[in-house]
């Protein structure tokens, strides 16, 4: 549970999240839904409109990226309260020297937690006049929950806690196989390689865009994601790598990938958007020849490109069907890790 204030503070990023997937999964948006209280942080003011929302049997519904749902609150003003804001309390007493200092017969100083709760309460209302006297402690809290922040829930939690299916990692993998290559199955196939991405490389990369736009609608790219790894193989690259966005581009050809694909996906790159992409493809006859190119790429300093065949997406679908939740990803560790050879 959050309570209505936080509710309403996210209230507008969540409605934008909400048109936005609803668009790209093709769900039906309704004119004219009420907003209900909207914060605008520039004006710092409350606002509502009539808006695009979903609307069901139950009403409208808002949708909340799954990346941020958790069991429990991260910050809680019971725990900041016992263990950040009242040893901060009882060092000020005992600088002060107040009626609550007791000495100890070895002639140090304790103030007591009960004593504290006692005169100045313990209720939210104390909370935040201690904490308008102590702000310091508030930043240290915060800081120290950014360093140790839950980590989102996996697959089979979500699908706990909302009653939703886990991803079908065997009907993935035969509608793969299945899957006739050329450019009347190419559409099909880039919604396919979105949707198993998007299962295997979760929580890692998030927010899919279809046909993102890029120099002003000039150039696209099939499938950008967000790179959120706080951990594995996508964090360890965006230390050390641009990678905010990871792109993909999908080629359902039944032939090589030559120079052009390689230079269509780079030319996507950027400093600021990010300079690694994945290049998905059915086979490959020669795959040392693809290898060489991409080590080209990178070796000429124009973004590292990974390419993933049938083969190695089944190989990332069969790791994912055995529970190994690892998000080091060994198979991207090792085609990466041929790139800077």
């Amino acid at each position: 549970m959050v309570s209505d204030a936080v509710c309403n503070i996210i209230r507008g990023p969540l409605i934008t999240y909400t048109q936005e997937m609803c668009r790209y999964y093709g769900i039906p948006l309704n004119p004219g839904v009420a907003s209900g209280p909207i914060w605008d942080p520039s004006a710092q003011i409350w606002e509502s409109a009539f808006v695009e929302l979903p609307v069901t049997s139950y009403g409208p519904v808002i949708l909340v990226p799954k990346i941020i749902v958790r069991h429990r609150l991260s910050y809680e003003y019971g725990e900041y309260y016992t263990h950040y804001l009242l040893p901060e309390m009882q060092s000020a007493e005992k600088a002060a020297n107040t009626s609550l200092v007791y000495l100890l017969r070895d002639g140090r100083k304790r103030v007591t937690k009960k004593d504290l709760k006692a005169k100045y309460g313990s209720d939210k209302l104390a909370v935040i006049k201690q904490t308008l006297k102590h702000p310091h402690v508030l930043d240290e809290y915060r800081e120290e929950k950014s360093e140790r922040a839950p980590p989102p829930l996996d697959h089979e939690q979500l699908a706990e806690v909302a009653g939703a299916d886990v991803p079908d990692w065997d009907g993935l993998a035969e509608r793969l196989r299945r899957l006739p290559t050329g450019n009347q199955a190419a559409d099909e196939y880039e919604k396919l390689i979105e949707e198993i991405l998007s299962a295997l490389f979760y929580p890692s990369l998030c927010n899919p865009t279809k046909q993102h736009e890029i120099h002003e609608g000039r150039k696209r790219v099939d499938i950008t994601y967000m790179n959120e790894a706080k951990a594995g193989f996508f964090a360890w690259v965006s230390q050390h790598y641009p990678a905010a966005f990871i792109f993909v581009e999908c080629k359902n050809y039944g032939s090589e990938l030559g120079n052009p694909e390689i230079d269509q996906l780079g030319g996507r790159f950027s400093p600021s958007r990010g300079r690694v992409g994945i290049l998905v493809c059915r086979s490959l006859d020669k795959p040392k020849v693809l290898d060489a190119r991409c080590h080209d790429t990178a070796k000429d300093d124009r973004g590292f490109i990974i390419y993933l065949t049938d083969d190695d997406v089944l190989q990332l679908i069969q790791q994912a069907k055995s529970g190994v939740t690892s998000m080091d990803f060994p198979l991207l560790v090792r085609k990466f890790r041929g790139l800077l050879d």
